[in-house]
């Protein structure tokens, strides 16, 4: 039979031992896996610039599993103390989809100064017919910081790396 002595509540010192009918023993770790290709995933959406929340949610619509931010943080490479215990195929995986993400840029549409300013302008509109002027004034603030970029671009209001282009084909060639 295990003896462990307990502590006076009163006083907090020692008081007399107490017997337990069975032996106390230390609380095992238990060890969880990542489904297959949910690691990768992880340090996809990291490379990409998605929350430790954003993940989280997406794992859980993906994979059906719920995940901690900590361990969202273990397979970031910017994480001095994660990037020490990361596999190397990792951070090979997470700088490659970063530089990817990065060179492809001008392809997300919100990356174009005139798509930012024809939405804020879409808010805008909907903020004053719903009456709400704090957020109205908020968009006419970002739209002049965006003004102030697109005066400032090479191509006057093009992404910084293309300008928009339409397809080519045979007429527009």
């Amino acid at each position: 039979m295990a003896i462990k002595i307990v502590k006076s509540a009163e006083t907090g010192d020692n008081a007399s031992p107490v017997e337990l009918s069975k032996p106390v023993k230390p609380a095992k770790k238990v060890k969880r896996s990542l489904p297959v290709g949910a690691p990768e995933r992880i340090v996809m959406y990291l490379a990409t610039g998605y929350s430790s929340a954003q993940i989280q949610e997406m794992l859980k619509d993906e994979y059906g599993i719920d995940v901690s931010p900590s361990l969202v943080s273990y397979y970031d490479p910017r994480n001095p103390v994660a990037s020490k215990k990361l596999k190397q195929e990792y951070k090979a995986l997470f700088w490659a989809s970063h530089r990817r993400f990065i060179e492809r840029l001008e392809e997300i549409p919100m990356a174009h100064a005139a798509t930012r300013l024809k939405r804020l302008e879409e808010v805008f509109n909907k903020c004053v017919k719903a009456g709400d002027r704090k957020s109205a004034i908020n968009c006419v603030k970002e739209s002049r910081i965006d003004m102030v970029e697109y005066r400032r671009a090479p191509d006057a209001g093009a992404a910084q790396s293309k300008p928009d282009t339409a397809p080519k084909g045979k007429d527009n060639e």
